[in-house]
């Protein structure tokens, strides 16, 4: 869920453009009354407001408001963010809970899904309604600071095109001691320990996780989106892994084997490198190594 009146937030929600608010009927038809920004799929309702805050934090990340004198700046300082809230207030889900939220996105069109939650059980109805969902999916890797190339997580290990796994790391451009990791399983890391975002009541507070890197991630794979509208989702994808700045000490931590940079990802790819003069290539890793 999102705090749906927080400053720093509520411009950038999406709006439902076929329901009128608060008239208490279902407008558009798609079997949810006045769901304006969007759904409770644990209650069954339009009301996705937030009480635990961590949907409001990962909502901030990804698209806080940017240039009005307040708070945050979210990776996209302009969006479209569809709340869909999977979670009780107390924490808790279920499968039924979750295909509805993923379902509704895909029913009202969501190109992009941030997805902070996991665990280690597989579920063939999740893992076919993501299969099925025409957007791409960025999800955590989990916070249990296990290889996920060797332990079950999901989403996160589903091995789908349009799903993108996402570690933490840390100020210093190593993973996050928490962080779950992957060579294989995870796809690129971000910047997850002390994130300043927002949280309900219109604050802000610091958070970590692989949680708050997730957010990082589905931000930057929306200033691709709209630089490049009709990149499909392994290109998006394809991306955020090249883009990624490489360091020693994030080898064997993704696919990446660094930290995301969305200046890098966003670069036009239409000009051929020149042939080198002389080149040594060192850290070499399970995914390559690195040439100077």
């Amino acid at each position: 869920g999102i705090d749906l009146n927080h400053p720093d937030i509520w411009p950038n929600l999406w709006k439902n453009p076929g329901e009128h608010p608060g008239d208490g009927i279902d407008n558009d038809g798609n079997g949810v009354i006045d769901d304006v920004h969007g759904y409770n799929a644990f209650d069954d309702n339009g009301d996705p407001s937030d009480g635990l805050s961590h949907g409001t934090h990962v909502a901030g990340t990804i698209g806080a408001v940017g240039n009005n004198g307040r708070g945050i700046t979210g990776v996209m300082q302009e969006a479209q963010m569809m709340a869909v809230k999977i979670f009780s207030d107390e924490g808790r889900t279920s499968t039924d809970v979750i295909l509805r939220g993923i379902l509704y996105s895909q029913k009202m069109g969501a190109r992009l899904t941030s997805n902070s939650w996991g665990g280690p059980r597989f579920s063939q109805a999740i893992y076919d309604a993501f299969a099925s969902h025409s957007g791409l999916h960025v999800v955590a890797a989990g916070n249990s600071a296990y290889d996920n190339d060797r332990h079950d997580q999901f989403p996160a290990n589903f091995d789908l095109p349009n799903i993108v796994t996402v570690a933490a790391t840390n100020h210093i451009d190593q993973r996050a001691g928490f962080s779950q990791w992957g060579a294989t399983k995870v796809d690129v890391a971000a910047p997850g320990e002390n994130i300043l975002s927002t949280i309900p009541g219109g604050g802000y507070a610091t958070k970590s996780g692989t949680s708050m890197a997730t957010p990082h991630v589905t931000g930057g794979a929306g200033l691709i989106l709209s630089a490049y509208p009709e990149a499909t989702n392994e290109e998006i994808k394809q991306r955020l892994i090249f883009g990624s700045d490489r360091f020693p000490a994030m080898l064997g931590v993704s696919a990446s084997d660094g930290r995301l940079n969305l200046g890098r990802s966003l670069e036009d790819d239409n000009i051929p490198p020149g042939a080198p003069n002389d080149f040594q290539i060192s850290q070499v890793g399970t995914r390559g190594g690195i040439v100077s």
